[in-house]
């Protein structure tokens, strides 16, 4: 409420639209929040974050089609990107677009700069179970959790739940039930 009644009165301000952008989106007000992101990447054509939180937004909004080319172009702009690609990654996997998503996150889980990046492997293996490869994306979990020390390792199997649970909606898109979620997390109990 504070950001619209700032917003009144200085409508173009940068932050007070990032501001009410961050406000929206955490508020759960997605399509309100991708207006904000947008108008700030037209302002900003060069800030990167706003088209991936634009994007994210259209995602969390259930538009994650809208954004495909979007998404490609940036990622044709920035190859190096591991953020950019990522969330290309996310966008494909919510339109469903499964096997261009993995094909993403085989690319980009080989790189060094993404080795040890827990969302980036996360993602990589819900790619991997929407394609049909479950084994191949709890070995991909096992060797990231191998990296881990033993702390870290015994606290692991929490928080891929929690991952797991914060993500049900794309693992529903690709009928991952309750079921197969056991069996995933009975891979790691350490």
């Amino acid at each position: 409420d504070a950001y619209s009644r700032c917003l009144l009165s200085k409508p173009e301000d940068p932050v007070l639209m990032r501001g009410m952008a961050r406000a929206c989106y955490g508020g759960g007000e997605y399509a309100k929040a991708a207006f904000y992101f947008d108008a700030l990447h037209t302002l900003f054509p060069k800030r990167i974050s706003y088209v991936l939180n634009y994007a994210m937004a259209m995602v969390m909004d259930g538009a994650a089609d809208s954004v495909v080319n979007e998404m490609y172009k940036l990622e044709y702009e920035n190859p190096d990107n591991t953020m950019v690609k990522n969330t290309l990654g996310w966008v494909l996997l919510h339109a469903r677009k499964a096997e261009q998503a993995l094909s993403v996150y085989e690319k980009l889980t080989n790189s060094k700069t993404a080795n040890g990046d827990f969302a980036v492997t996360l993602n990589a293996f819900y790619a991997c179970l929407a394609n049909g490869k479950a084994e191949q994306g709890v070995e991909m979990l096992r060797q990231y959790c191998d990296g881990l020390d033993a702390g870290q390792r015994k606290a692991f199997p929490d928080m891929l739940a929690d991952a797991m649970e914060e993500d049900a909606h794309l693992l529903e898109i690709y009928g991952v039930c309750r079921a197969e979620k056991g069996i995933i997390l009975s891979q790691f109990d350490y």
